[in-house]
């Protein structure tokens, strides 16, 4: 094996250049400063555009959506498939599925017209003992904490099935 160089990390305008450079590219790796600059980026921007009515959030929208590459290379240069992000938005949409069913049901809605807004406490309290939506709850919360630790960790310096390190450099010591 040969020597291996650790290239600089990036600072805050670099990494964003280069996550906009790639916004769509699901392949190849992404190192952890440009993810938390990018990330850093769109949360401030986010903030901003929240005092600009219904726009600002169109667009921060659409700059979350375009934080789902950055994510997924993120997993790859972690050495994680980006379906770990698939499952977490599919189990957020099933336990949401789940939520809303019980607060649409006929029971409810007909517990909502006969008493009002004070219906609502009630039916939060089903939901809170639902037993599939507490473990819905749960299990999202689980693999969110376990994806955020895969994003944390640093990446080997050799290839992965993903590509090549963008952190690291491997020179060959051969002459």
């Amino acid at each position: 094996m040969g020597n291996i160089q650790v290239r600089p990390s990036l600072g805050f305008s670099e990494a964003i250049k280069l996550a906009w450079s790639r916004k769509t590219e699901m392949k190849g790796r992404s190192r952890r400063s440009e993810f938390w600059w990018t990330y850093l980026g769109i949360y401030l921007s986010s903030i901003v555009l929240s005092l600009i009515p219904l726009i600002g959030w169109l667009i921060s929208v659409v700059l979350a959506i375009f934080c789902i590459p950055l994510t997924v290379r993120r997993l790859h240069d972690s050495g994680r498939s980006g379906y770990w992000l698939l499952a977490s938005v599919v189990l957020g949409f099933v336990v949401a599925g789940l939520f809303l069913g019980l607060l649409f049901s006929p029971e409810n809605m007909s517990m909502m017209k006969a008493q009002g807004e004070e219906a609502l406490v009630d039916i939060y309290l089903q939901a809170f003992t639902n037993v599939p939506i507490l473990l819905g709850f749960l299990a999202t919360f689980v693999l969110n904490i376990v994806i955020l630790v895969f994003l944390c960790i640093d990446s080997n310096p050799e290839p992965n099935r993903y590509g090549d390190s963008p952190k690291y450099v491997i020179e060959d010591s051969a002459l």
